[in-house]
């Protein structure tokens, strides 16, 4: 029996542990793909299917959607600058020496095409699996209609590097370079016309979302927007003077641009407001991604990877009680990740999930909030969500978490107590007619569940099951809809197990 408990004590740990994610602060979060090449491209040909390229002939594969990453053969025997894929197993790498290379089978062997040039190739971007378009150095512009067997150079009327090639079909599309360069084609790339960008620092990438809405980013923080397919273009506000190398919008609203100094600032709006993000790191960008408004990728210099599912943004981590928790008390006690830059936090109860009422809302300054008495009701399933507050505005709220209240009355706490080990006493009254105290101890932080069985040990109620801080804690348990009879109860914290008589008299 005490063998079966604390397996399943083990396993509430796990779940515990894994029952947030490590992005809820920081909205972007590390990925260690074990790799110190710098990493200029990521693409997703399908929801599953992924590939990460950089220099040193790194191309690094994954087939669900970026949970686990594969380091694919170092065959092609290039700095990459580029990989594109048209579907999960046909594509194409293009970088430096006028290096391209082409695959059928997902990455595992590459086949060298032949670009005429020995200039760095940057972006290589195909509509199908025939026809293609790469931008490189000293105003390079390659075609291809038969899948690269043969890549055919097109005048672009410029000498300037070109750092992005962009189509929205067959017909139309654009490149961008140095020296604020934006080009135009209406006829497949076999002619371009030079547009005004308005600007004279190097532009990055570029991201049009439909025919006429589109993107630039460069240096010195510019951003830069057309909704006329390019005919003019409008500077935003990005906030910020680094340079912004890599747009990628997931809808005509949602973007985020990439850049140095580990900068990515997202917009919800169309670009008319880009807020900075924390991307946990200051190594430079170079490349971005987007599955869904929520999971995305960015990577960059010295094998950078980081991942969010939150769109970047950030949100507090909400850790107790354990989602989904059954038989938590009415003054339920909410605790979530604390983070230093928040002037206070704002926490939302509501018997809806989708919180058109309050059954409770305030305003604390601690990471953790206990309802008052009387807000809640017994044996209901209560939402609840949290945001933090800073001088820089709200977070976004924190994933919703749910409990179901119980018929015990509540836990009281006493946290300035300092107990040298786990204890559980004896309830008191015992006999008892209907309700009861219960105390136990908690010497450290620990996950601590304490239930009551029956005398054929089923169990009747958990009283506690969350993570607790160090100090002394006492449940008043209403047993009114209980026979009487002899009840258990039993405590596991940590390495500790500790059970009691308890007999209810009617």
């Amino acid at each position: 029996m005490k063998t079966k408990i604390l397996l399943v004590f083990s396993i509430l740990i796990l779940l515990n542990l894994n029952s947030y994610s490590q992005s809820c602060w920081h909205g972007w979060f590390p990925v260690n793909l074990n790799t110190s090449s710098h990493l200029h491209s990521i693409y997703f040909p399908t929801a599953n299917v992924g590939y990460i390229a950089g220099w040193g002939s790194e191309v690094i594969k994954t087939t669900n959607k970026g949970n686990n990453w594969i380091h694919l053969s170092s065959n092609p025997n290039m700095d990459i600058q580029c990989v594109y894929f048209i579907n999960s197993s046909t594509g194409w790498l293009s970088g430096g020496a006028g290096a391209i290379r082409y695959t059928i089978d997902g990455g595992n062997t590459w086949t060298p095409q032949s670009s005429g040039t020995y200039g760095i190739l940057y972006i290589v971007y195909f509509k199908d699996q025939y026809t293609g378009w790469i931008s490189g150095d000293y105003g390079k512009i390659l075609k291809t209609t038969n899948s690269g067997q043969n890549w055919i150079t097109k005048p672009s009327g410029t000498t300037v590097n070109l750092t992005s090639v962009y189509f929205y079909n067959y017909m139309t599309g654009w490149i961008t370079g140095d020296n604020g360069k934006l080009l135009k084609s209406t006829d497949g790339g076999e002619s371009w016309f030079s547009l005004n960008s308005g600007v004279y620092t190097n532009v990055g990438k570029l991201f049009f979302v439909n025919a006429n809405t589109g993107y630039v980013s460069g240096d010195n923080g510019v951003i830069l927007k057309t909704t006329n397919g390019g005919s003019s273009w409008v500077q935003q506000q990005s906030g910020t003077n680094l340079w912004l190398i890599s747009p990628f919008f997931i809808n005509a609203n949602t973007g985020w641009i990439a850049g140095v100094s580990g900068k990515i600032v997202k917009t919800t709006n169309g670009g008319n407001c880009w807020v900075s993000q924390n991307s946990s790191t200051t190594n430079e960008f170079r490349s971005n991604f987007f599955l869904n408004p929520s999971t995305g990728f960015t990577v960059g210099f010295y094998g950078t990877v980081v991942k969010t599912i939150t769109g970047g943004s950030r949100c507090p981590c909400t850790n107790s009680p354990i989602n989904g928790m059954p038989n938590v008390s009415p003054m339920a006690n909410l605790g979530w990740e604390n983070d230093s830059g928040m002037t206070n936090y704002t926490v939302q109860v509501s018997a809806y999930q989708d919180f058109n009422s309050f059954e409770d809302t305030a305003n604390v300054s601690t990471n953790s909030y206990t309802v008052p008495n009387g807000k809640l009701q017994f044996f209901t399933t209560y939402y609840w969500r949290v945001r933090g507050n800073s001088s820089a505005g709200p977070t976004d709220w924190s994933d919703v978490w749910s409990f179901t209240t119980g018929n015990f009355i509540g836990i009281n706490s006493n946290n300035s107590a300092s107990p040298k080990e786990f204890k559980l006493y004896s309830n008191y009254p015992n006999p008892f007619n209907p309700s009861t105290k219960i105390k136990f101890d908690v010497p450290q932080t620990a996950l601590t569940q304490i239930v009551v069985y029956d005398e054929l040990g089923r169990t009747i109620t958990t009283l506690a099951n969350s993570m607790y801080k160090a100090g002394q804690y006492e449940i008043e348990w209403n047993a009114d809809k209980l026979n009487s009879g002899v009840y258990f109860l039993k405590m596991v914290s940590d390495k500790y197990i500790e059970t009691r008589r308890m007999v209810l008299i009617k």
